[in-house]
């Protein structure tokens, strides 16, 4: 039988990937394993991650009760962050209706902290649906 060589596109591999992350193993692995049942083929990756997923040596996934945490987490920083962005919003306004300019600053610095939570919500929210693929 003569050697074959198979060439993976990226479509492929990303599939491979979520099996590899299912089945607690690599997407290495899982080409070694299906060179060994089919001989004397070599199969080669075409995507430039590839190195850097071997390193990885298969992902784990999180524990539902950690994924339900991030989740409250982030709802729970996403609404303060809201809610501190209006309150800032509002504090800046009153201070600039009653002519109170040094005050501004304040109301400022409540809008900033509640962009910020909203930026750390949108941030786990990330971390909470790349852990779900």
């Amino acid at each position: 039988m003569p050697n074959m060589t198979m060439t993976i596109d990226a479509k492929v591999l990303k599939k491979a990937r979520k099996i590899a992350v299912e089945k607690n193993t690599t997407v290495s692995r899982i080409v070694s394993s299906l060179e060994k049942r089919i001989g004397n083929v070599k199969i080669s990756m075409s995507d430039k991650n590839f190195s850097q997923e071997t390193k990885l040596q298969g992902r784990r996934r999180m524990k539902e009760q950690n994924t339900s945490s991030l989740d409250n987490l982030s709802r729970t920083a996403y609404r303060s962050g809201v809610f501190s962005v209006f309150l800032g919003v509002l504090v800046a306004f009153v201070h600039v209706i009653n002519g109170d300019f040094t005050q501004i600053l304040v109301g400022l610095l409540i809008f900033i902290m509640g962009y910020g939570l909203v930026k750390v919500a949108s941030k786990i929210r990330f971390v909470i649906n790349d852990e779900k693929v």
